[in-house]
């Protein structure tokens, strides 16, 4: 039976911090799947801080749509590093990811093998 296009789940891109800051016009409204270093969460569990050490460049991702359990989560486990699936949006002149979902990934594993919530 085929898929209507209703029924589909959206598709993510691949894509690293560098490549979203440098090409901001292309990537706005993009969905995009993004792992990088988390290195700051904001007390008020709004948005995390994404870096990139191979680029040197910062992201910042909006987790204020994600359920509060995730962001305890966030905020209580011991994470180093995790992917983001979201979409790209142009806010107050700066470009941020609003995070649909957030896999962790703990510290010295490959990106394939997720910690779930």
């Amino acid at each position: 039976m085929p898929v209507r296009k209703s029924d589909a789940q959206p598709e993510y891109q691949r894509t690293d911090i560098e490549e979203i800051t440098n090409s901001v016009t292309t990537s706005e409204n993009r969905l995009v799947d993004v792992t990088a270093e988390v290195i700051a969460i904001d007390a008020r569990q709004q948005s995390i801080s994404l870096f990139d050490a191979r680029s040197k460049k910062m992201l910042q991702v909006s987790i204020s749509q994600l359920p509060k359990a995730m962001k305890r989560s966030l905020m209580f486990e011991p994470i180093h590093e995790a992917s983001v699936l979201g979409r790209v949006e142009k806010r107050n002149g700066k470009i941020q990811v609003v995070a649909h979902q957030i896999i962790p990934r703990p510290s010295g594993t490959s990106a394939e093998t997720p910690v779930s919530f």
